[in-house]
């Protein structure tokens, strides 16, 4: 609301120094705002003679004040312009003063009264005769305030802290005058720092504020501190009471350390877990001053940017660390082999997402929900539990109106797209501590990973620890692991509350095996479904329709549909494969396919592979459409689109050539090659896939099993696919042949005549093969399963 005493300052600031050189004129709004606070500086500095007008209260204004004017009380005999400026910082600061009307003309006496109140809001004497000194004027020509801000945290207790630290500390050389609105704060932490050193013995000048090794040292030698203490010549009992009120502990302010105040820090200390002693100790001062606490204790945890190979993980275990903080995308992101390593050696993970992220240009809603998508697939690649929390970085130094929008803004993408996906991930966050709890306080993350080693960041000065920290990363340093060299990690405070990912429930990454160019070393194919059943997922959880909701969790049958389509769903045979492999057609179903296969054709393209993708694709519906759970010795339905229609393609072939060969020895040559085979490599791992991955019995998803089956070798596959599908028994293979080899069974009937065409048609042969042919072929399929490929990939 506008003051018509401020809007008459800002009117006497314009008319008196409107023609000085470098004066910015004030907008007579009435609202006191900095630009008026800088309009009332630039007046101070031209009364004190300083040329070149500026908008701060730095080093030459002060030293110019204390030259020329030194303080402004009942004896003050100078410039009437003094005392107007003097006036109108009162007004802005919310105290009576005297109008600035044009020509106003008064003495000291008539501001006196409002010095005084002044004086005592920030915690100074009044004397008998109130004074306006340097560090008073500076603190009047400054946006702090002296009453409780309650709607920015402010309490009546750290109000009284501050009030006390300015009362006793006010006549040191480096101490400047803190605000006192109940407010934490970067200037009220580093107001405490340098109380503390002033106990300690440090001489003006040599106290900087700095939580350094003098400090430090002082602290274990001075002000350790136990039930019983009082302050003397000290106050270490007051300021430890100022730091705890200063962290949100429930205590006193003052200089007696009581059976309460054991209690109390007894509590942080459980809450920071640091060593529960109850007393005022060198560990304990830390925490209470600093985001990094005690540097020097152990910790179980670590972070590193370096992949933990070669026996690193065995030796950070041998070291005393329980959790690694490890990167899914950085330039060593963590790896399939070094997840094998980290699981062996028994570490727990926590998982850290960081793209740059380290200025306030990343932090948009957009690349929220681009990192967020791509922590999503790469946290499902290696098989990290769904739940699990993902902390995405904030590695600067963000503040205030940067905390509330870019940064809220970036977690608020992430959380869309996190929570767009069933069975999805939880939004944890790295940053400084006033990020984190602002991330927290919003919904926008369940937990805080905070950067603590940088003690120098406003975000973290002033700020205390958030409840929901679940871990605290206090030093940047180098560890011996037994590789050689010194790796880079960061030590890291593990909170009872932190969660983490237990590693032996991991299935982690298939690795390549084809040959293919992977760029993790990861299984392409694979890292395309995870990609592709993410998008499908959110696609179908964004519709309206709660039956087609239903199909986000798992939505492979759309996926797969998507696959074989034109092959198997071209215009000439679309017709058998609705009948054999059909859409699903639950309530739900076509809407959740439709907007499915617009984003599938949005993504990227399946990499190229080994596999037949259409044929796996569409052998796979087919065990799905009729079921895997088959007997060894005997045919399903589902077996039609794999490997009993291909055997039958093989025979084909050969009636087609003339019969003459030897078919077994033949056939064994065609079954599995490379190059131009109706059942090559390709369509043999495609039948061998499709059944792999139907999983009989299994109520795992998709990507699960998928994830089994890719993470086997293909030789090894085919053999799975001999013993799960025929027992590994050729005896087993031709029996389960001979029910197809001449006519489907339809119930009770047995070689129903009129289905021989239809496998005539699609194995393209003209008669079918005796038992002795049918024996040879069978034969041949059979001694390729057990033996695999000629040549592994």
């Amino acid at each position: 609301m506008a003051d018509p005493q401020v809007r008459k300052t800002q009117q006497w600031l314009n008319t008196t120094y409107g023609s000085k050189a470098g004066w910015v004129r004030l907008e007579e709004d009435g609202l006191t705002g900095w630009s008026t606070i800088y309009g009332l500086r630039r007046a101070l500095q031209a009364e004190l003679g300083i040329s070149q007008l500026a908008s701060g209260f730095g080093p030459a204004t002060t030293s110019a004040f204390r030259t020329k004017i030194g303080k402004i009380d009942a004896s003050f005999t100078g410039s009437q312009n003094i005392l107007c400026i003097l006036s109108g910082a009162l007004w802005c600061k919310g105290y009576t003063a005297i109008t600035l009307n044009p020509g106003a003309v008064f003495g000291f006496e008539g501001l006196s009264g409002s010095v005084a109140s002044v004086r005592a809001d920030l915690g100074l004497s009044t004397g008998a005769s109130p004074a306006v000194d340097v560090k008073i004027m500076a603190s009047l020509l400054s946006m702090d305030a002296y009453t409780i801000l309650s709607g920015y945290g402010g309490t009546a207790e750290i109000q009284a802290v501050q009030r006390r630290l300015n009362g006793i500390y006010h006549a040191r050389q480096d101490f400047a005058l803190v605000p006192c609105d109940g407010v934490h704060s970067r200037a009220v932490q580093t107001a405490l720092l340098l109380a503390l050193q002033y106990e300690l013995g440090m001489a003006d000048g040599v106290a900087n504020g700095n939580f350094g090794n003098g400090t430090k040292n002082g602290l274990k030698s001075q002000a350790m501190l136990s039930t019983g203490s009082v302050d003397g010549a000290k106050r270490f009992v007051m300021l430890f009471h100022a730091a705890m009120i200063l962290n949100g502990l429930g205590i006193s302010l003052n200089s007696s350390f009581t059976s309460t105040t054991s209690s109390v820090i007894s509590s942080f200390q459980s809450f920071m877990e640091i060593p529960q002693t109850g007393k005022g100790d060198y560990t304990t001062w830390c925490s209470l001053l600093v985001s990094c606490g005690d540097t020097s204790i152990a910790t179980k945890g670590f972070d590193t940017s370096e992949k933990l190979t070669g026996g690193k993980a065995a030796a950070a275990v041998r070291r005393g660390y329980t959790h690694v903080g490890r990167y899914l995308v950085t330039g060593n992101y963590i790896s399939a082999p070094e997840l094998d390593d980290l699981r062996a050696a028994g570490l727990r993970l926590i998982p850290l997402f960081q793209r740059f992220n380290n200025e306030v240009s990343y932090m948009t809603y957009d690349n929220g929900t681009s990192q967020a998508f791509e922590a999503l697939t790469r946290a499902r690649v290696l098989g990290l539990p769904a739940g699990s929390v993902i902390y995405f970085a904030v590695d600067f130094d963000a503040t205030g109106d940067v905390v509330n929008g870019p940064v809220a803004n970036y977690f608020q993408g992430v959380n869309d797209v996190m929570g767009s996906v069933p069975n999805s991930y939880q939004v944890g966050i790295y940053a400084p501590r006033n990020a984190c709890q602002t991330m927290i306080d919003r919904g926008l993350a369940v937990g805080a990973y905070v950067s603590g080693m940088s003690t120098g960041y406003s975000g973290n000065m002033g700020y205390a620890m958030p409840q929901e920290w679940h871990y605290n990363q206090i030093l940047e340093t180098s560890a011996d692991l037994g590789s050689g060299s010194s790796t880079p990690i960061d030590k890291v405070v593990v909170s009872r509350k932190g969660p983490s990912v237990d590693l032996a429930a991991v299935p982690g990454p298939p690795i390549e095996k084809e040959g293919a160019n992977s760029a993790t070393g990861f299984d392409l194919l694979f890292m395309w479904y995870v990609n592709a059943e993410a998008r499908c997922s959110m696609a179908i959880n964004d519709l309206p329709d709660g039956a087609a909701k239903a199909y986000a969790a798992d939505p492979s049958a759309f996926i797969l549909g998507w696959l074989r389509k034109p092959t198997y769903w071209g215009n000439a045979n679309r017709g058998m494969w609705l009948v054999y492999t059909p859409e699903v057609d639950n309530q739900g179903a076509t809407s959740a396919r439709v907007v499915c296969e617009n984003a599938l054709s949005r993504g990227a393209v399946p990499p190229d592979t080994v596999l037949d993708l259409p044929h796996w694709a569409v052998s796979t519906l087919a065990y799905i459409s009729w079921g895997a759970n088959i007997s060894p010795a005997q045919y399903g339905y589902g077996d039609l689109g794999g490997w009993a229609l291909d055997l039958y393609s093989v025979y084909g072939k050969w009636e087609s050539s003339g019969g003459g060969a030897d078919l077994y020895s033949w056939a064994l040559e065609e079954i599995g090659a490379e190059g131009d085979s109706v059942f090559g490599r390709a369509d043999l791992l495609a039948d061998v896939d499709a059944w792999l991955v139907a999983n009989p019995g299994s109520t795992t998803l998709f990507r699960e099993r998928f994830r089994r089956v890719r993470s086997m070798a293909p030789n090894d596959r085919i053999r799975e696919f001999y013993r799960t599908r025929f027992a590994s028994s050729a005896s087993n293979v031709d029996a389960a042949f001979a029910g197809i080899a001449y006519g489907l069974d339809l119930g009770l009937f047995k070689d129903i005549g009129p289905t021989l065409p239809i496998l005539r048609d699609a194995g393209n042969f003209e008669a079918p093969p005796t038992e002795e042919q049918r024996r040879a072929l069978t034969s041949a399929f059979a001694d390729r399963l057990a033996r695999g490929v000629e040549d592994e990939f």
